[in-house]
Order: structure tokens, then C-alpha cells, then sequence
């Protein structure tokens, strides 16, 4: 699809910990298409996770000879898919926990603040159903 056939291919797998408002009620890994997603904490108004990414380069250049660059650092990476899924689940994922922590406590000091979203890992839980639960931002594996 996105490679050159009979090309070997290099995977690198790259992790890191996001920070997040959601709070999963399982601690269930969730498989991405481009990797998985394991809560590491339960409701909390930041909970952590952590999130693998593999990463798929080309091994030979055009002309057949050996491909200099291996695996990226991945940063960006893992930044993208916590936009990914920050605009997927309606929540906020960030690698900065620090941000998440001083945005938090200020809306749980003011008027009418919530609790931490509710994200259910659970594969019974369909999409239309999560959309219909306001307080709720749900994940399907």
C-alpha cells in the first residue's frame, strides 16, 4: 500500500506516556491500527497512560543499496496520535502532565466542574452508544 513490493521493511516499535483527563474503567489494552494504547491509572483527573506506536521505514533506497536512516525518534509520532486522539475520544492526551495538571485544577476550582471523563475499554461498547453518553468518552477495542 504505502511501500515499494519485494522492498524488506524496518519496524520500530517507539513508547512514551501520555497525561490525560480521561479515566479508563478498564485497565485493558486497546489495539490501534498503528499500535496500543494501556492504561496505567484509574480515575484520576489526570490519569496516565502508555502509548507504543510502530513505525514502518523502507530498508533499501531506490537504487537497491542499503537505507541510511533506521527508525525515527518518534516524538512526532506519538505527539500526532495524541491529537488523533484527543479530537477522536473528546478528551485531552499530552506527553506534558504538568499542562494537564494546571488546566485541571483550575476548572476543578471553578463553578460547575466536572470529573475526569469516563473511557470505557470495553469491546461491547459501540460508538453510537458513547456518542449518547455526554459525561462519557468511550474506547472500543
Amino acid at each position: 500500500m504505502y511501500f515499494r513490493d519485494d522492498v524488506p521493511v524496518r519496524s520500530t516499535v517507539h513508547r512514551d506516556v501520555l497525561y490525560t483527563n480521561c479515566a479508563f474503567l478498564r485497565s485493558t489494552v486497546v489495539e490501534l491500527p498503528v499500535g496500543e494504547l494501556a492504561p496505567s491509572t484509574r480515575l484520576r483527573p489526570v490519569s496516565s497512560v502508555t502509548l507504543s506506536v510502530t513505525e514502518h521505514l523502507e530498508a533499501e533506497e531506490p537504487d537497491g543499496r542499503p537505507a541510511m536512516l533506521v527508525a525515527t525518534g518518534g516524538t512526532e509520532l506519538i505527539d500526532e496520535l495524541a491529537d488523533v486522539l484527543s479530537f477522536g475520544l473528546n478528551a485531552v492526551f499530552s506527553r506534558d502532565r504538568d499542562l494537564l495538571s494546571g488546566w485541571f485544577r483550575t476548572l476543578s476550582t471553578s463553578p460547575g466542574a466536572r470529573s475526569p471523563r469516563a473511557c470505557s475499554a470495553a469491546p461491547s461498547t459501540s460508538s453510537a452508544s458513547c456518542r449518547k453518553q455526554s459525561s462519557s468518552c468511550c474506547v472500543a477495542s
